[in-house]
Formats: structure tokens, C-alpha cells, sequence
């Protein structure tokens, strides 16, 4: 199993505090930005969306265009409101706090300033403010750059045909971001835009009995159209039926979390327990660390008819704190490879990180497989 935690740590601890304000470069990885359906034409260094730190940033000024949701900006005061009926979120400028309205709870991600321009973390808003928020991939959006498309509520459109019918608008923000950036003269040949993140697949395993956060997980998950599954601890079934009913409801992944010395017997007795208790059968099992499954157990438990899904990185240790596990996930998720699997703790504290880690997984080019009994595994 790839743990490499005490380097992971030093690192988290390096870069648990990043800068609010982040300088221009010319060659910094830009995306263009449909408002609603609108392009946003301003091509400027400090008017489109813009990777930070692996996160998909927008000027403040994007989230004033969207149906239903106000953008305030208090230079005085230094501070970034953004809201629509029954929540907000504040952005502190100068301190680097983030916290919501309805829940009063803190969020580990910060604004940056950049030129004198509140950046936000646009698709970590749209997670917590219910916004409709679309990637499309340079490879996909046919015009050298990928391409986000915020919004106050689901479109009638599709992102396809948006993007079809503002072809040459979003060609001419393209070309004029070339130059701006010094990749092209105008009126010259345009070189192909910086290359956006690799692609890669990754699924998340949630692995043991969630605790009151559970519906939020669920919410932001569902926010931001990913799937994933939960793996309940075998020993605690009858206990956590009704958590299990919420998850399967909702369209999530269920599956048995096994605990004991004999794999294939734990996992029959389970799967006859939630049949039970369910009326459903279950095949996904998981183990919290892969190496105390040896091959020979996974064949057999594949043999009785169940799926083993085995997580490649766990990066929890204890006394983490919000912003270690975000950095910590980070750092793993930059060099992760493909078709790898995350485990993940269904509590409070990855329910604080959760929607940056969803939104760096979007930066990152990442696509979220779903945990299937059918889908062949990796590990």
C-alpha cells in the first residue's frame, strides 16, 4: 500500500498555509467560462478562471452573473460575500478564513487576490450555495481550452449545445487569451493553449460506520455528480440500517467492511445479515488495509461471489486537522495513478474537506469511477 505518510505530513505541514495573494504569469492555465448561457468575453489577466493550486478559480465578478445569486466585493473591509435565499459564504480576505451563513463552520479553502481581483474557489461555492456547476476538457470543448459553465440552477441546455452555438465567441476569447499570454501575435498562427492536467480515473471508498455527517458526504457527492461507495463494518449492520438504507436510496454504492480473520465466512454472514435487513443483496467488500487480504483470500472471496475493492492510498493518521487532510489528499492526488482508489473516513472532519477535495478533482482532470460489483478492479 503506497503510504509514504511521514513524507506526506512534513509536506502537509509545509503547505498548510498558502499565500492569499498570488502573482500573474503568462503562461498560468486559464479556462473559459460560460455564466448561465453566456460566454464571458473578458480576456484579461485577471478577468477569466484560472488554476490555483490545482483548483479552478474565478473572479468574483462571475458569480454577479448567475440567476439568483449575489456577489458582493467590501475592499474596506476586505471581504467576499457571496449568497442566494437561506445561505452565504464569506470569504476573508485579509485573515484567509472561509465560513458559511447557515452553518457557521469554517471551510479550509481560501479567496486569493490576484492583481487587486478576489479569485474564489468556484466550484467549492456552487458545492455549498446548491449552483449548477459543468467541466468540459480541452480535448472536448474544440476550442484549445477547457471550459466551465456556472450557473443558478440546472440549464435547460446541455454543456454540447452551449458550447456548439457560442463555438466562435468561445474561439475568440480563446484567441485573444493566446495573445494576451504572449503564445500568439495578432492576427498569427495560434499555438495550441498549456496542456490541462492529464486524465486519470479514481474511485473513493468510504470505509467505516459514518457518523452524523453522513448526509452532508451524500449532498456534496450528489453536488458534484460524483459517485462513490460505502463500506459498513460487518460486526455493526443492524446498527447502522438506517444509514445504509440513506446511502443505497440515494443511488451510492453499499458494501460489507470486513474486520475478521476469515474473509469469506465474515462476508457470507453479512451478506446474509443485510439481505435481512435490506432486502437486497450486497457482493462489494473492502478491507480498511489491503494487505491483510492475501491473494488467496480475494480469490475465494470472488469465488463465493462477492467483489473485493481494495483502497491504493490512505493518507489519515491521528490528530489530523482540516487542513492537514486536505493537504495530505492533495499531495495525493497530484501524482495518483489512474484507476486507483481513495479511501476515505464517512466523519466530520473529510466532511469539511470534502467539497475542495471534489473541486481538486475536477482541477485535476480527474474522472470519478463508479464502485460497481461488475466493474473490474484494480488492485
Amino acid at each position: 500500500m503506497k503510504k509514504t505518510l511521514a513524507l506526506l505530513l512534513t509536506l502537509a505541514l509545509a503547505l498548510a498555509v498558502l499565500p492569499a495573494s498570488v502573482p500573474v504569469f503568462a503562461a498560468d492555465s486559464y479556462l473559459l467560462t460560460i455564466a448561465e448561457d453566456t460566454v464571458l468575453t473578458d480576456a484579461s489577466d485577471n478577468g477569466m478562471a484560472v488554476y490555483l493550486d490545482g483548483i479552478i478559480y474565478t473572479p468574483y465578478t462571475t458569480l454577479q452573473k448567475l440567476s439568483g445569486v449575489g456577489c458582493s466585493y467590501n475592499a474596506a473591509d476586505q471581504r467576499v460575500t457571496v449568497f442566494r435565499t437561506g445561505n452565504a459564504i464569506y470569504f476573508e480576505l485579509d485573515t484567509g478564513n472561509t465560513y458559511t451563513y447557515e452553518a457557521n463552520s469554517q471551510i479550509p479553502l481560501s479567496a486569493k487576490m490576484r492583481g487587486g481581483v478576489p479569485y474564489l474557489p468556484i466550484q467549492l461555492i456552487c458545492i455549498r450555495l446548491n449552483l449548477y456547476f459543468a467541466f468540459v476538457s480541452a480535448a472536448n470543448s474544440g476550442v484549445g481550452y477547457s471550459v466551465i459553465r456556472v450557473a443558478g440552477k440546472t440549464p435547460a441546455l446541455s454543456e454540447s449545445a452551449v458550447i456548439s452555438r457560442n463555438q466562435e465567441a468561445l474561439a475568440g476569447v480563446a484567441d485573444a487569451r493566446n495573445v494576451n499570454s504572449g503564445l500568439a501575435s495578432p492576427g498569427g498562427d495560434t499555438p495550441p493553449a498549456p496542456p490541462a492536467p492529464a486524465a486519470r480515473d479514481i474511485s473513493l471508498l468510504f470505509l467505516g460506520k459514518p457518523d452524523d455527517s453522513l448526509s452532508h458526504l451524500l449532498d456534496t457527492l450528489e453536488a458534484s455528480r460524483f459517485s462513490a461507495a460505502f463500506f459498513f463494518p460487518s460486526d455493526d449492520l443492524a446498527g447502522s440500517a438506517d444509514q445504509m438504507r440513506q446511502v443505497f436510496c440515494r443511488g451510492f454504492s453499499l458494501g460489507i467492511l470486513l474486520t475478521e480473520d476469515d474473509p469469506e465466512a465474515e462476508a457470507e454472514a453479512a451478506s446474509e445479515a443485510l439481505a435481512s435487513l435490506l432486502h437486497i443483496r450486497v457482493r462489494l467488500v473492502s478491507a480498511a488495509d489491503p494487505d491483510a487480504l492475501s491473494p488467496q483470500q480475494r480469490m475465494a472471496l470472488s469465488q463465493a461471489g462477492f467483489q473485493p475493492w481494495l483502497p491504493t492510498y490512505d493518507v489519515y493518521t491521528p490528530e489530523l486537522t482540516a487542513q492537514r487532510l486536505r493537504t495530505a489528499l492533495q499531495q495525493t492526488l497530484r501524482s495518483a495513478e489512474s484507476g486507483s482508489a481513495l479511501l476515505l473516513r464517512p466523519d466530520e472532519l473529510t466532511q469539511q474537506v470534502l467539497p475542495v477535495i471534489c473541486s481538486y478533482l475536477t482541477g485535476q482532470n480527474y474522472t470519478v469511477r463508479p464502485v460497481r460489483e461488475w466493474t473490474e478492479t484494480p488492485n
